[in-house]
């Protein structure tokens, strides 16, 4: 994934779910990296919280992100968000 232990994880899915252990907790630990934990489960509250907790990393699937990251700003051949 490419963690630094400078990174801070946006972590949405249950550590107890085998995506939030395989996928967020254990690179983490492999890295040192920060797990930062949102309160609110709402829609919009991953942007919110990854900007208020300074989150550097949000795995998300790319139907999640939709238009944010069609962004015309973005570098050629890598994908960047918006927000």
């Amino acid at each position: 994934m490419g963690l630094a232990a400078a990174d801070r994880i946006l972590a949405l899915v249950p550590l107890s779910h085998s995506y939030g252990f395989a996928s967020l907790l254990l690179p983490a630990l492999v890295r040192g990296s920060l797990l930062v934990v949102a309160e609110d489960r709402s829609p919009l509250a991953p942007l919110a919280a990854a900007r208020a907790l300074e989150a550097t990393v949000f795995p998300t699937v790319p139907a999640w992100l939709g238009p944010g990251c069609d962004s015309p700003r973005r570098r050629p051949g890598r994908r960047r968000c918006a927000w």
